[in-house]
């Protein structure tokens, strides 16, 4: 596996490291390609799995079926997450189970996840969260 130095801008990504790499041309290009596929073929069939390209992170918001509790968080896979939920293996949601999905976000990075879930859990965020769930009359 040949890394391409000659793309206008990428990330690489190797155990949660990213690294920005600027364009390269010419010589420089040639010995780092050749430098990057020495290293990738030690890896092959040693059972190191290189990360595939990064998932996307969702906020989500689960209304108590029996009363009006809600929770917010975040997660790569919510469907494992609400069962989660449901099976009453999150602490700070198990007194209200069982638990619906009425809202979810979709963010690029984990961190932009976790930013949103902490705007919409204090001050104006979760009064406009608020006020639109009642609205679409999910609250």
């Amino acid at each position: 596996m040949k890394v391409d130095l000659l793309c206008s801008l990428f990330y690489f990504q190797t155990n949660g490291y990213k690294c920005k790499l600027r364009p390269l041309f010419g010589e420089v290009a040639e010995r780092l390609n050749a430098a990057a596929s020495k290293v990738v073929s030690r890896f092959i069939g040693t059972g190191v799995r290189i990360p595939p390209s990064p998932q996307m992170y969702y906020i989500y918001i689960l209304k108590s079926i029996n009363d009006r509790f809600h929770y917010i968080g975040h997660s790569e896979d919510i469907e494992t997450r609400l069962k989660q939920h449901n099976a009453g293996k999150v602490r700070a949601s198990k007194a209200h189970r069982p638990y619906t999905l009425i809202y979810s976000e979709e963010h690029q990075t984990k961190s932009e996840a976790q930013k949103r879930e902490y705007y919409l859990k204090r001050g104006k965020g979760n009064i406009w969260l608020r006020t639109m769930l009642i609205e679409k009359g999910l609250w």
